[in-house]
């Protein structure tokens, strides 16, 4: 069976700890709000897949930020419950 019990423990962590923010959040604000509601040392790229898997199935709101400097290729990426408007 794998990691089901994992990824259904995590998920639900994660649209937890959106449910209750009232803006949108990177994923290293989840990493550490779910680690710390888990009571375990969750893994970034753990956290980053699942909300992925999220995404992808419309449960979550992905947008990616423009870089604050020239250098960096990629900005934030923040993850809501709520879709994000048009203008934002």
């Amino acid at each position: 069976m794998g990691r089901k019990p994992l990824k259904i423990a995590v998920e639900t962590t994660i649209m937890d700890v959106l449910e209750q923010m009232d803006f949108p959040v990177s994923c290293n604000i989840l990493k550490r709000e779910v680690g710390k509601r888990m009571d375990r040392d969750i893994h970034f790229d753990t956290v980053k897949k699942y909300v992925e898997d999220l995404v992808k199935k419309n449960l979550l709101f992905k947008k990616q930020l423009p870089p604050a400097k020239k250098e960096h290729k990629k900005g934030v990426t923040l993850y809501s419950k709520k879709p994000f408007p048009a203008r934002w």
